[in-house]
């Protein structure tokens, strides 16, 4: 038996080391996406997203704040109440046996 302790400790320097000097320069690339300006890969990217937008029937339009939390609130709402009744329910799947539904406290109170 082979002791990987020291492997994964060097891994996990190595990785950290990595995410430091990758920081500055994809909190730049987030920053100027976010903000609409150009990057280096929007001659790649923009001609597929129009593409997408124009099969998918949507029109590009900016959305105010508000218009964005809402969906946002809606989207995990309904995600919430979703999974709460899947979660209740599971007992009675066809295809799952012998596994019981959560009761409603730990079906609530399940993350």
């Amino acid at each position: 038996m082979t002791d990987i302790g020291p492997f994964l400790i060097s891994v996990d320097v190595i990785l950290l080391i990595l995410l430091t000097l990758l920081v500055k320069p994809l909190g730049t690339y987030m920053t100027n996406v976010f903000q609409g300006k150009r990057t280096f890969l929007s001659p790649a990217i923009v001609p597929l997203e129009n593409l997408i937008y124009k099969a998918a029937g949507i029109k590009q339009m900016r959305h105010g704040l508000e218009r964005l939390c809402k969906g946002l609130l809606l989207f995990n709402g309904l995600g919430l109440i979703v999974l709460f009744l899947i979660l209740l329910l599971q007992g009675s799947f066809p295809s799952i046996p012998r596994i019981y539904g959560f009761s409603l406290p730990l079906a609530f109170n399940t993350p």
